[in-house]
């Protein structure tokens, strides 16, 4: 029986995971960036207005490193 309910508590998890990831993958992100010098600013807003929204994963240039 506990065995089941695991089973059915997995499952349910998947599927509320499966349905609702678009949502929360789909939220509008606001950046605010300060407390760069004229030229380092220029370019990360340059590289902040070249990314498309229907990019599905995070770009390896803008994680910290």
């Amino acid at each position: 029986m506990f065995k089941d309910l695991k089973k059915y508590m997995t499952i349910r998890l998947y599927l509320i995971i499966y349905f609702f990831m678009p949502l929360i993958c789909n939220s509008s992100i606001n950046l605010k960036v300060e407390g760069l010098n004229s030229e380092l600013d220029y370019n990360v807003r340059q590289k902040l207005l070249h990314i498309h929204t229907n990019v599905k994963y995070v770009d390896s240039d803008l994680k910290k490193k």
